[in-house]
């Protein structure tokens, strides 16, 4: 049987090297990135995300202590209950301190919370403690800190989703740098435009596919997402710039800062 040989595609490698590369700047490429929606976007999540970040976790039961089944179980008393200025869903957080004693001798107290009072002083409440350390301890229905663990995956919601948007958005920034630097021009003509669940300053945010020609006599598209929807509506054809290599790599110049703009103006 003759063995068919098949030409090997060939895969994009943005550290290859050009001849004719464009220098772009460190200042023109940081315009780039935060010319992206998702960065716009992702940059909001994060810095509203992260001060609830660091105001929460600290006093959540993330870093609380874990107890086995071996660990010995003693009665205890609740001595002190305190209102504290923490509340959840209307629900005041209380604070409690309760005092035990291992049978091999100690006297040691702990501190628990609940959402809600629900122990009064002089309360009996079993207390489960390290075996080897005996300081270490949990109130049984208390927690160990101000906040469930709920709370903590709830506040990092956001700087998640942030943390994402930048990565993809630092992704395309990267990508649309390597185009730039080493892509050929050509002008692309208008097909349509859609508008996505996307807002930014209250603008809505448009997908916009053009068609252009690329010097291998062959038609491909450039797609573009901007809430500046009048810079790719402004004239009959647009700028734009496509990897050589891979032509359906193509990117829009009117979606980009002026700055890059001007860079083109006369190329």
């Amino acid at each position: 049987m003759r063995e068919i040989k098949r030409k090997q595609k060939f895969k994009r490698n943005i550290s290859r090297r050009y001849s004719s590369e464009r220098n772009i700047s460190i200042g023109l490429k940081l315009k780039i990135w935060m010319s992206d929606v998702l960065t716009i976007i992702g940059g909001g999540f994060l810095l509203l995300g992260l001060p609830a970040m660091f105001a929460f976790i600290p006093f959540s039961s993330v870093f609380s202590p874990g107890f086995s089944d071996t660990d010995p179980i003693i009665e205890g008393k609740i001595i002190e209950v305190n209102r504290t200025g923490a509340s959840i869903n209307d629900q005041s957080v209380y604070e409690y301190v309760f005092a035990y004693n291992p049978p091999d001798g100690g006297n040691y107290e702990g501190v628990g919370y609940s959402t809600g009072c629900i122990y009064e002083v002089d309360a009996q409440v079993e207390i489960i403690y390290k075996r080897n350390q005996q300081e270490i301890s949990k109130a049984k229905n208390l927690r160990t800190s101000s906040f469930p663990i709920w709370i903590s995956f709830f506040v990092l919601i956001f700087p998640l989703v942030g943390a994402a948007m930048l990565y993809f958005s630092t992704k395309k920034a990267i990508n649309a740098i390597y185009v730039l630097k080493i892509g050929e021009i050509a002008y692309g003509k208008f097909l349509n435009k859609e508008p996505t669940n996307t807002t930014v300053n209250k603008r809505r945010v448009y997908k916009y596919t053009f068609e252009f020609t690329a010097k291998d006599n062959k038609v491909y598209q450039a797609i573009a997402k901007t809430h500046l929807y009048e810079r790719l509506e402004d004239e009959d054809v647009e700028k734009l710039v496509y990897d050589p290599d891979d032509p359906e790599n193509a990117v829009l110049l009117d979606a980009f800062p002026l700055a890059l703009r001007r860079f083109f103006a006369n190329q």
